[in-house]
Parts: C-alpha cells; sequence; structure tokens
C-alpha cells in the first residue's frame, strides 16, 4: 500500500512538471529596472512563434518597453530541452548557451557570475503561487551575493535572460514583478503590481514577414522586398564568422548590388528602428 501510495505521488508530481515550461508561446515577463539616479524602467518579455535555426527549433522572443506593450523583436531566441533552457543570440557565428537548468538541489552549482566565482544551491524550498500552484524556488548564494529563481519561470532579481546576475556592485536593482503562463498569472512579487495590461490585446508586429529578399541564393544582387523602404534605417551586412564587411545607411533603391562579395554565407542585418531583423544570404 505505501509503495502504490510512492507511486501515486510521482505520478501526479511528474504530470505537474510536464505542465511546465519556460519556452511556452505566450509566455510574459514583466522586469522592472531600478538605478541609483533616476526613475526606474521596465521591460516586458513575451514568447510568439517559432524559428528553425540549424534544424533546431527555437522560439522567437519579443521585447516592449512602453505600457502599450509594442513588441520588438529581441535579438536572441531560446529553446528548451527537458529542465534546460538555451539561449541563442542572432549574432553570425553565435553558439548556444545555458541561462537555466531547472530541478535542482541543495549543492548543485551552475550560475557563472561577474565576481569569478560560480553561485552553488543553498537552499530549495517550496512556494505557493499567485493562482495556488507548488513551484520549487531556488537560491544560490556566493561569498559575495544571492540570487533566487522558481522553477519554469526564472530569475527573481536578474535580468530575466542573463539569470547570472550582472549587478556586482549592486547598481541596477533587478526585480520580476509578473510572470504569465497560458494567459495566467503565476506570479507576481507584490499583489499591488499592475499586471492586468499584459494580457491585453497586443499588437503583435508583422515587420518581419513584410521584409524578404530574393533571389536567394544569389550571385549579383538581392532585392528587398518590403511595403515601405523609408522605415529602415540601416543594413549591416556580416560574414560567417561575425565580421562585419559593410552597412548601408537610407536606401536609395530596393537592389544591392553583392558582386564584391566571395562566395559564402552573409548575414544580412535590417535594422527598422528598434527592431532588428536577420536574413541569411548566400553567394553563389
Amino acid at each position: 500500500m505505501k509503495q502504490l501510495f510512492t507511486f501515486v505521488i510521482l505520478f501526479f508530481y511528474s504530470i505537474l512538471l510536464t505542465g511546465q515550461n519556460f519556452a511556452s508561446e505566450g509566455n510574459t515577463w514583466k522586469m522592472k529596472t531600478t538605478y541609483l539616479v533616476g526613475s526606474p524602467s521596465y521591460t516586458f518579455y513575451k514568447v510568439i512563434g517559432e524559428s528553425v535555426i540549424n534544424g533546431q527549433t527555437y522560439k522567437k522572443m519579443y521585447y516592449s518597453t512602453d505600457n502599450q506593450v509594442t513588441w520588438n523583436l529581441a535579438d536572441f531566441v531560446i529553446r528548451q530541452e527537458n529542465d534546460i533552457i538555451y539561449k541563442l543570440s542572432d549574432t553570425p557565428g553565435a553558439t548556444e548557451v545555458i541561462i537555466y537548468k531547472f530541478n535542482l538541489g541543495i549543492g548543485d552549482s551552475y550560475i557563472p557570475n561577474p565576481c569569478g566565482t560560480q553561485a552553488g544551491v543553498t537552499d530549495v524550498e517550496e512556494v505557493t503561487l499567485y493562482n495556488g500552484e507548488f513551484r520549487n524556488k531556488y537560491r544560490f548564494s556566493t561569498d559575495y551575493l544571492s540570487t533566487f529563481w522558481i522553477d519554469h519561470i526564472g530569475s527573481l532579481d536578474a535580468p530575466i535572460f542573463s539569470p547570472g546576475r550582472a549587478d556586482c556592485p549592486p547598481d541596477p536593482v533587478y526585480n520580476l514583478e509578473c510572470f504569465f503562463e497560458d494567459g495566467i498569472l503565476k506570479y507576481t512579487s507584490n499583489p499591488d503590481n499592475d499586471c492586468s495590461f499584459i494580457s491585453s490585446n497586443e499588437n503583435i508586429p508583422t515587420l518581419e514577414s513584410q521584409l524578404s529578399i530574393s533571389p536567394n541564393p544569389s550571385s549579383e544582387y538581392i532585392r528587398i522586398e518590403m511595403d515601405d523602404l523609408t522605415l529602415l534605417d540601416g543594413i549591416h551586412i556580416y560574414s560567417s564568422i561575425g565580421e562585419l564587411i559593410h552597412q548601408y545607411e537610407k536606401l536609395e533603391s530596393s537592389e544591392i548590388s553583392i558582386t564584391h562579395l566571395e562566395k559564402g554565407i552573409y548575414f544580412f542585418k535590417f535594422i527598422i528602428g528598434k527592431q532588428i531583423i536577420t536574413k541569411r544570404v548566400l553567394k553563389i
């Protein structure tokens, strides 16, 4: 009977963990950044859509810095494999890095931090989320600082996608104020936080789908296909190893000559306001 009881408990616990997904579509975080001088700022992140890179499926990340939640494409993507969260920058030649390992135990060591050591898990406690759900909360400690994570929500006191703490010395101070999963408020650092607008109707950006290039591959030129070329603030061309080859400011034509480029793979970064759209071009 005791073995059956233990099996039932483990079964339901496994179901609970399976439902937790840091990289789920629509997951939304609200981060507050407080400086020693000046007013605090807020950054919102949301998972919107997918992208296949080198045969691997990643989740696209968008961010906003205004209360109207105008989403802009972030310069990185993420993916989840079991309890490990990977991040890949859109910098040419970048390789993915692990930013989170969840389901940890006391003594596990993971987070590199700017003070030159690694922080080990010194405490694990079960906490009740805003919606009544239970999850593990981890405390990582070094001789210099402590930082906290919650399973599949992320860091509570560091940039959510750079959880190794960039505040040594402690300016600025970061605070996760709200987290939504499946449209449900799961975490808030304070019941008085204004989280309601995060789940309002958002204007999902369409610039990425509007911009395309052809022909690709090409040997002579590429043509930029976009409704309004005047929105382009610049184009940066990088080699496959991340070297900046050329850059354009405002364009007078929709065609760009690539005859001067050697054969190979290049990354074209199209700058539109705060948004950067990267396209891979093969010169033949």
